[in-house]
């Protein structure tokens, strides 16, 4: 069973009865990113359904993170972009440089 346009030719929505309506989603704050400074880190799923963050302006920048980005810049090597982990211990802020990557300690 579906529920289908009656304007057939003309019009072509399709739509599953017991389809439920999904929850809007909050609106994230967009993360410029840091390597090509044109687009913004938007959220995407892999192949396998897990979270990442990359950046829109793809295949142009190939940045990408697998946690969630926070701005802010790096205590140690002034990297512009920061991740937030969560461990055990709780939340902690990382640099996302590839080279970098120490936590950050608070203020």
């Amino acid at each position: 069973m579906f529920i289908g346009c009656s304007n057939y030719p003309e019009c072509h929505f399709i739509q599953s009865p017991n389809k439920q309506e999904e929850p809007e989603q909050p609106a994230q704050a967009t993360v410029s990113c840091p390597e090509c400074a044109k687009g913004a880190l938007t959220e995407r799923k892999s192949r396998f359904g897990k979270a990442f963050y990359a950046c829109d302006q793809y295949p142009k920048c190939k940045f990408a993170v697998n946690h969630p980005p926070i701005e802010g810049h790096c205590q140690y090597c002034g990297f512009e972009l920061l991740v937030e982990k969560k461990r055990a211990s709780g939340t902690v802020l990382e640099c996302a440089s590839r080279r970098c990557h120490k936590v950050q300690e608070s203020e």
